[in-house]
């Protein structure tokens, strides 16, 4: 956990650091979304374990399975 909050401040020093124009907005961006990733873990830890009907998580029902990032019927 003290990990998270460590990797937590290095990309709010960076962001802080980083001159904001267009040139560096995509790298800011990817700043900001692996921040709100890491701060998402800190509030819900991954959990071990798990597997569930298949290897690829999918709802079993009956021979065929729902894929459910993609909402289609395989």
């Amino acid at each position: 956990m003290s990990s998270t909050l460590a990797k937590i401040g290095e990309r709010e020093a960076e962001m802080a650091r980083t001159q904001k124009n267009k040139a560096t907005a995509h790298h800011l961006g990817l700043l900001k979304a692996h921040l709100a990733k890491l701060r998402r873990e800190l509030i819900t830890p991954k959990g071990g374990g798990g597997g569930g009907p298949g290897e690829d998580g999918g709802t079993q029902t009956g021979t065929s399975f729902v894929l459910p990032w993609c909402h289609c019927v395989c």
